[in-house]
């Protein structure tokens, strides 16, 4: 997909419902290709604030950040901007839960950590279910 240059502060409130229209309304991979550009710095951001709240030093930013960037197309391919919500309001869970999810995957004690969780919750809903 081949990504228009946005520059810097070109994206005005006006310019974004432009691109929102055009994306939501025609489907138009230029002015999602845009949006994503738009609002990459805030998924770096976000990435940012997960990689310094770590535990350990398996994963490097870069792996962070890929995470967001999944987490943000996620977000503009799912937002719809006729609720009302702002779209960083309404990306910022989808952002963080994909870095998260991506964690699980990415280590080895990720996984194991996702696991017992899982096997918890199971435990849990059969324990409410024989009940």
């Amino acid at each position: 997909v081949e990504s228009p240059c946005v520059p810097a502060g070109a994206a005005a409130s006006g310019d974004e419902a432009e691109l929102w229209r055009r994306w939501r309304s025609q489907e138009d991979a230029a002015a999602r290709a845009a949006l994503i550009e738009l609002y990459l710095p805030y998924a770096r951001m976000l990435a940012a604030i997960s990689f310094q709240s770590r535990h350990n030093d398996e994963v490097e930013f870069g792996d962070y950040f890929q995470l967001a960037s999944v987490g943000l197309m996620e977000a503009v391919d799912r937002y719809d901007p006729a609720h009302g919500a702002q779209f960083r309001t309404y990306s910022s869970s989808r952002i963080r839960g994909a870095i998260l999810n991506g964690l699980d995957r990415l280590t080895e004690k990720g996984q194991q950590i996702a696991l017992r969780k899982r096997l918890a919750k199971e435990r849990l809903l059969a324990a409410e279910d024989a009940a």
